[in-house]
């Protein structure tokens, strides 16, 4: 695959976080998929394989280790959408890790209740084990009324010695998903874990907290409850306390300008907390006047978010790229870049690889002391001198060793030389016999 166009190459002043001292390129990368409904009904299809190949051709060349999906991967949650919604998903996710959130277009709404079984049974656990994922996923709620299923789950991957998590939760959420993902996020062993929180309406178009047709302000679990907890909530509840949350990424919203819409609001630690709505599926994006403006068609774009992390992570660059027309989209109004307050690991657990036992001559290694989460190198070894005692195998191995005779090398183990030795002796002999044999016979006449 080729790079996402050049505009990242042409400013390394601005972007020079994602660059080495030599002006190699030195990141990684999260892809966001942006809401797909409308490219999975059949006419405008070809853009979405458009975006899914790119991905998987630019794998390795743009580091990605980890997709998400925004959600509302059908139109009317219908079979055949899901079919080429899977088309799509198959091409790159045998190779990584990913998630793919549930919108309101995969759902089939009955009341007060909220069906995610044709979700579950296309994007569910039985997906996710057979592809890149399932190293990753660490688990999903315990939905005691069965409603939910890998929709509110989490991931967890490391990248240069950071530690990440992807806590992905369903549209709207109730309640006891948000204690659920509060249980997960005060979990110990997450301490350490820099989080994305990603569920699919957070942001409308314009930044703000999101008000729907409805008015998701209470949640009715006994019956699955369509009606879940509003977006602010999960601000107040869920993002606000913990202060390893870094980022939340939603899709649902549009603002008819194709740009990302962003917030960036103040944690109890003091620290800002950016949240971003990626969502280009607008299919006239025509001006007023009926000019197209920017890299605009008049119909699907078929675009990605690519968010390019500074090799430590604690920078990020955003940009909007169709792969079906290889454009960035409106550069200026979308070249954003963001700082997180990137978690440390702490390595609660380490173990120790390259151990070596000295000998009588040979010197040892105490081995290297490695994190078992994050792969980070916390403690060289040391060499350990020989013990100069003599192991009985080791004064074996020297009776075959060369000695030195006169700058030649005699192998005293080695018995090829004697036995020339001998064989030359006794010829000699044979050769001595034999003159002195002819001369008495010469003597005694008998010749």
């Amino acid at each position: 695959g080729s790079r996402a166009d050049d505009w990242l190459d042409y400013d390394k002043t601005q972007y020079n976080f994602l660059y080495d001292e030599n002006g190699e390129a030195d990141y990684w990368s999260m892809v966001f998929i942006p809401d797909i409904q409308n490219l999975v009904t059949g006419k405008y299809t070809r853009l979405w394989y458009d975006m899914a190949e790119w991905i998987a051709d630019n794998i390795e060349t743009e580091n990605v280790k980890h997709i998400v999906g925004a959600g509302d991967s059908t139109w009317s949650n219908t079979d055949r959408e899901y079919l080429y919604a899977l088309n799509g998903f198959d091409t790159f996710t045998s190779s990584v890790s990913w998630s793919n959130m549930i919108g309101n277009h995969d759902y089939v709404w009955n009341n007060n209740y909220r069906d995610s079984a044709k979700y579950n049974a296309n994007f569910g656990l039985d997906y996710i084990s057979s592809t890149g994922a399932s190293s990753t996923y660490k688990g999903s709620y315990d939905d005691p009324n069965g409603v939910s299923g890998v929709e509110n789950s989490y991931y967890t991957f490391s990248v240069n010695g950071v530690k990440w998590m992807i806590l992905q939760l369903e549209y709207y959420p109730r309640q006891s998903v948000l204690t659920w993902a509060n249980s997960i996020l005060e979990d110990e062993k997450y301490a350490d874990y820099n989080v994305i929180l990603t569920t699919h309406a957070y942001l409308d178009g314009n930044g703000n907290y999101v008000k729907d047709y409805m008015e998701y302000t209470k949640s009715d679990d006994s019956v699955g409850g369509s009606l879940g907890t509003s977006t602010e909530t999960i601000w107040e509840t869920v993002v606000k306390p913990h202060t390893n949350i870094q980022l939340v990424l939603c899709g649902h919203s549009t603002n008819g300008e194709g740009t990302i819409a962003t917030k960036s609001v103040t944690n109890d630690a003091g620290e800002s907390v950016e949240a971003l709505m990626m969502n280009v599926q607008d299919l006239d994006m025509t001006d007023s006047n009926g000019a197209d403006t920017a890299y605009y068609s008049g119909q699907a774009l078929g675009v990605i978010n690519i968010l390019r992390f500074s090799a430590d992570g604690t920078q990020v660059a955003v940009q909007q790229y169709a792969p079906g027309y290889e454009k960035s989209f409106d550069v200026a109004s979308n070249a954003i870049t963001m700082s997180l307050n990137v978690v440390e690991c702490v390595h609660k657990n380490e173990a120790v690889y390259n151990v070596d036992t000295p000998t009588g001559k040979h010197t040892g290694y105490t081995g290297d002391t490695y994190c078992t989460e994050c792969g980070t190198l916390v403690k060289a070894g040391t060499v350990i001198p020989a013990t100069g005692i003599m192991e009985p195998e080791e004064e074996t191995d020297d009776k075959g060793k060369a000695d030195v005779v006169n700058g030649a090398g005699v192998q005293t183990g080695d018995m090829t030389n004697v036995v020339a030795w001998i064989m030359i002796l006794t010829v000699s002999v044979i050769a001595v016999l034999s003159v002195l044999l002819c001369k008495k016979k010469r003597d005694s006449g008998d010749f």
